[in-house]
């Protein structure tokens, strides 16, 4: 299994041009007053994305403009006709690539009207995307993610909507789930499809045997985030007698996309419905950052700010009771779990009011607007969305289809490590969106106010306050197709 990391830019790069960037200068301020460090909170998570805003400039170009459906309402190339060939990029990650690679096989020997090549970027995979649309040679789609930020491209136009298509096949899309279906909506208007993706970091794995040598009860899925707090203290110990804790009672991640789930638990939420307010001041998101200032400091539960790395060497040495994580650990804490233990897992804990959080984490394809083959890349992205792709990639790729047929097939409903995660997807919120496509800038300034709060440098109250006033700005900016 394979959860692809959120890739951003980081905060130097911006705050290097503040005199003439006003976002530069948010971010000066921000990163210099809340701490005297730039260090991101997990290596390579918050690294990548820097060419999305550096490469900004690349895309002032304006794109070709969307070509129209053929006449032809199957969308296929008639047999005398040149076949029409399609390119999509996908990210270098060995396993997704070759499992996609051959469901292009499979899709080019199933019909003769259309040939789709799955091509690879090797490295720097959104500054090379970005540089491939202002060169116009970035293909037809492309592997992305409402995650990821979708408005940033669709404010500048970049990319085809298909409603119009959806409309033309009269194809069905009340099959899919309604948060990841919604999460690839900018403004009302769909621009990709729900292919596979995840409810966030919204399940609770943890090892029975660990419990049981500390006499704590097992978690259910009546289990609430006070529950979780007392577990995780009794579950924390010195094993060698040192003085210092060696063995953990949980994990979280020290990013954004990971406090998405402690924040929405407890009734909070970044943004708005529409993007466009910041909402970090309001009592849940408080409370939600608040129950991980005091996971680390005064429960001293896990290491402050342990990323993916420690997690995973905690686990395989049996030094790590829990971790709250998504359906990709399947993958990475499954296939390390050690002798004599057992991988388990329950839906993630209720907040006071009863509601679980995460987000509807999302993996799409969508099309350029400046493919001359929109609609019938649209035929492929439907091959990819469809139940049997659905289903066959929880065991290829670790992430199974966005549609309620997939965790019907009775393959997954009896999945005890799936269908917690089920539970959850139909709950939770799309991912949040600017309203004027600055989903980078969001993240990047939110980035050193968050490790301000991990590292006790910044109160939970103070520090979402200081939240809501950097995040707000950004929101007034123009869209950034104006900028």
């Amino acid at each position: 299994m394979h959860y692809a990391p959120c890739l951003y830019g980081t905060v130097a790069e911006l705050q290097g041009s503040a005199s003439s960037n006003p976002l530069g200068a948010v971010l000066a301020r921000v990163s210099g007053d809340a701490m005297n460090t730039k260090r991101m909170s997990r290596r390579g998570f918050l690294s990548g994305l820097a060419g999305i805003g550096a490469a900004s400039a690349l895309v002032a170009c304006v794109p070709a403009a969307p070509a129209a459906p053929s006449d032809d309402a199957a969308g296929m190339a008639p047999a005398d006709e040149a076949v029409v060939e399609i390119v999509m990029f996908d990210r270098n990650v060995v396993q997704d690539l070759e499992y996609r690679k051959e469901l292009a096989e499979r899709f080019n020997a199933e019909q003769e009207g259309i040939q789709v090549t799955v091509d690879v970027i090797p490295q720097g995979y959104d500054q090379t995307i970005m540089a491939r649309i202002a060169g116009g040679t970035a293909g037809d789609a492309f592997r992305h993610a409402s995650h990821f930020g979708m408005s940033k491209f669709t404010t500048r136009g970049l990319l085809q909507e298909l409603d119009e298509f959806v409309a033309l096949d009269d194809y069905d899309l009340s099959v899919f789930i309604e948060g990841p279906l919604s999460s690839n909506r900018v403004n009302g208007k769909l621009f990709a499809l729900p292919v596979n993706g995840h409810a966030g970091h919204a399940g609770l794995y943890f090892a029975p045997e660990i419990f049981a040598d500390a006499g704590v009860d097992l978690p259910t899925e009546d289990w609430t985030y006070d529950d979780l707090r007392d577990a995780a203290a009794k579950l924390t110990r010195d094993t060698d007698d040192d003085g210092k804790s060696d063995s953990w009672g949980i994990w979280f991640g020290a990013w954004y996309q990971a406090n998405l789930t402690l924040v929405s638990a407890h009734d909070g939420w970044p943004l708005n419905e529409d993007g466009s307010q910041a909402t970090w001041a309001e009592p849940g998101a408080v409370a939600g950052m608040q129950w991980i200032q005091d996971m680390y400091h005064e429960v001293e539960a896990l290491p402050v700010m342990a990323d993916s790395a420690a997690k995973q060497q905690l686990w395989s040495s049996g030094k790590l009771a829990t971790a709250l994580s998504g359906v990709w650990e399947g993958a990475y804490l499954g296939d390390i779990t050690p002798e004599g233990l057992t991988f388990s897992l329950v839906p993630g804990p209720k907040g006071p009011t009863g509601k679980r959080g995460g987000f509807a984490g999302c993996n799409n394809f969508p099309i350029w607007s400046s493919s001359e083959h929109p609609y019938e890349t649209f035929q492929w992205i439907k091959y990819l969305s469809s139940q049997e792709v659905g289903v066959e990639g929880i065991g290829r790729i670790g992430e199974p289809g966005l549609r309620y047929d997939v965790f019907e097939d009775p393959s997954v409903a009896n999945d005890p490590l799936i269908i917690p995660h089920f539970q959850v997807l139909k709950d939770v919120k799309p991912f949040p969106a600017p309203h004027n496509g600055r989903d980078s800038e969001v993240i990047q300034a939110t980035a050193p106010l968050l490790e301000g709060i991990y590292l006790n440098e910044l109160g939970a109250q103070e520090g979402c306050e200081r939240l809501q006033e950097t995040i707000q700005e950004i929101l007034d900016m123009p869209p950034v197709e104006a900028a």
